[in-house]
């Protein structure tokens, strides 16, 4: 997964997933997102991610900042509640084409896989 965000960054762009299991997020984890040099967030659910280097730099969190409602763990780059929605403040919007093109992708993904609803 990691090789593959890698060769999908370009210089300056957030790379973004969804799917991750918070069991596999830990400091080893975060060592192998931070060798992604763009900004990584990977999530967990609507409220939960697991960022890289790069992202909390972007986003200007470190170890002293306090988000209120928020929580930061800094040593693994898990995100939670408020956390997460004062870096998503730092995510480029889709453009209404872009999410038009990535919802297909998606679908034709799932189709290969036999879903045909979801």
């Amino acid at each position: 997964m990691l090789r593959k965000l890698g060769a999908l960054s370009q210089a300056g762009s957030w790379q973004t997933g969804y799917g991750l299991e918070k069991d596999l997020v830990s400091e080893s984890f975060r060592e192998l997102l931070d060798t992604i040099t763009v900004p990584c967030v990977l999530y967990i659910d609507d409220n939960t991610c697991a960022v890289n280097a790069a992202a909390l730099k972007r986003a200007d969190i470190s170890g002293d900042t306090v988000i209120p409602g928020g929580k930061i763990d800094i040593r693994t780059g898990l995100l939670e509640k408020e956390a997460v929605r004062v870096l998503e403040a730092f995510l480029p919007k889709m453009r209404p084409q872009e999410r038009e093109e990535a919802l297909i992708k998606s679908a034709r993904a799932m189709n290969a896989h036999g879903f045909t609803a979801c």
